[in-house]
């Protein structure tokens, strides 16, 4: 049986949480305060998932990079080839306020927008 500990970041008490579990099955979970609490214990035992916040080049604009991050969150474990795909990645301003720059990354079925707008220079 594998053991994790997991600090609960639903609520302001971050509780200490425990579960215990075998491959897809959820054995036990304790220390947490509501049911909201278990709930994200589980996922995270057995699917964690983050979102993906980074920056991507960018041309032709004031700052040479423009942030971006996950429409929805990726599993964990895909996170930094995430990062290798978007590292390859070069975009040239204009850029709007959460255009999708890279749809549906890594067959995920999440999109990778940005977080600025950024004029280009020569407007």
């Amino acid at each position: 049986m594998v053991e994790k500990k997991i600090i609960c970041i639903i609520c302001p008490l971050g509780c200490d949480i425990t579960v215990r579990g075998e491959g897809n099955t959820v054995g036990s979970i304790e220390g947490h305060a509501c049911k909201r609490g278990e709930q994200y214990a589980s996922e995270e035992f057995l699917a964690p998932v983050r979102i993906l916040t980074t920056s991507v080049k960018v041309t032709n604009a004031k700052s040479p990079l423009v942030p971006v991050r996950s429409r929805d969150p990726v599993p964990k474990e895909l996170l930094l080839k995430c990062m290798e795909r978007l590292r390859s990645l070069e975009l040239k301003a204009p850029v709007g306020l959460y255009d999708v720059v890279v749809p549906n990354i890594l067959d995920t079925g999440v999109d990778i927008v940005t977080t600025t707008a950024m004029e280009a220079l020569d407007q």
